[in-house]
């Protein structure tokens, strides 16, 4: 949602329709602008590309995914996103091939 000429929000803008019951859980964006949602009980990554409007399945089979963040060097790939298991433990490296986008 863009600031207004008072660096107020605008309306909301719908970036996209996920399946009914996919209980989004965690939301990163990667340098080429692109939207990662995690869908808990779907399993599922999601992938939106706000300037196409596409919404693609990053990932799948990872059962209550949850929080995500993208490696920042050291052990942890820049262009891996890194998400955790809701209620089992698990932690799971996505390997994107982008970095994630720059936080200022």
């Amino acid at each position: 949602m863009p600031l207004d000429e008072y660096y107020e929000p605008g309306e909301p803008e719908l970036l996209a329709q996920l399946p009914p019951a996919s209980t989004p859980d965690g939301v990163v964006v990667d340098k080429k602008g692109r939207v990662y949602v995690a869908a808990n009980t779907t399993g599922i990554v999601w992938r939106i590309d706000p300037n196409t409007g596409t919404t693609e399945q990053a990932a799948s089979g990872m059962f209550g995914v949850a929080s995500m963040a993208f490696g920042r060097g050291g052990d942890f790939s820049e262009t891996s996103l890194y998400a955790t298991q809701l209620f089992g433990g698990r932690v799971w490296r996505l390997d994107l091939g982008v970095k994630g986008a720059e936080i200022p």
